[in-house]
């Protein structure tokens, strides 16, 4: 038994159980964005595809296609007729 545990110890053998991980575990791998949004921004109208479009708009706000709606003029309140 001595000699089992050892080996299961020092060389990952005889294990009854798994041997302890003595690897590090790998490093976190950094996802990069799926579109440069700065890459032809300045004909992204024509240049970039709906989805690069859909991407930067929601992500960045660039490239979206839609306009915001124009600040709503207040109304004019009716006459007020005269005494």
């Amino acid at each position: 038994a001595p000699k089992k545990s050892w080996c299961c110890t020092n060389q990952g053998k005889g294990c009854t159980t798994p041997a302890p991980s003595t690897t590090a575990p790998p490093p976190p791998t950094t996802t990069s964005p799926p579109f440069d949004c700065q890459a032809g921004i300045e004909n992204w109208q024509a240049g970039w595809s709906d989805p690069k479009k859909v991407w930067c708009c929601t992500n960045h706000g660039a490239g979206c296609t839609t306009t915001p709606p124009p600040t709503p003029v207040p109304p004019t309140p009716p006459p007020t007729p005269p005494p």
